[in-house]
């Protein structure tokens, strides 16, 4: 940030966004958040987000941006973005980097304020939270009895996440 010369104009907080978030509207103030980057664990987005609205730290026209969307996987924030009022989504496919074969999906969500509540996600997109968590340990090689994950699996199981994405009517 200095290197660019924004050090005055931007501030960055590392931590978790549980921990950090209140740290940060405590200095900042309500309605002070102009763009979230969601790039860690996408099973809990939409918790992250929730926190967010919760707190009252986005301004209206605020950006969220996430990726891994659809590999290996963040179904409740789609789900959140794609059906609450309070948010107009635009979802981007791209090819995963170096994977050509592999694609993925970024999250653009537009904050139009706090105009209501999502309705609840289906048991079978909760599920498929969960089944991406199991995938995102997998790849990590934290389930090692269920063998490597090579890229035709990770196109397989991005398949599979978009269909679901497309039968709610999200392409």
């Amino acid at each position: 940030l200095d290197l660019a010369l924004l050090s005055i104009a931007v501030e960055v907080y590392v931590g978790q966004v549980r921990d950090v978030v209140p740290v940060l509207l405590d200095s900042l103030g309500a309605r002070s958040l102009g763009l979230i980057f969601m790039d860690y664990k996408g099973t809990i987005f939409h918790s992250d987000l929730e926190l967010l609205e919760r707190l009252e730290g986005l301004a209206p026209n605020s950006i969220e941006l996430a990726d891994n969307v659809a590999l290996p996987g963040a179904p409740l924030l789609l789900w959140h973005l794609a059906f609450s009022p309070a948010w107009d989504l635009t979802a981007y496919a791209m090819m995963e980097f170096f994977e050509p074969n592999t694609e993925d999906w970024m999250a653009l969500g537009v904050y139009l304020g706090p105009v209501g509540d999502p309705p609840a996600a289906p048991v079978s997109w909760k599920r498929l939270s969960w089944h991406t968590d199991h995938m995102r340990r997998r790849a990590g090689g934290l389930r090692p009895t269920e063998g490597d994950m090579f890229e035709a699996d990770r196109v397989a199981y991005s398949r599979h996440v978009r269909r679901h994405f497309a039968a709610a009517g999200i392409e």
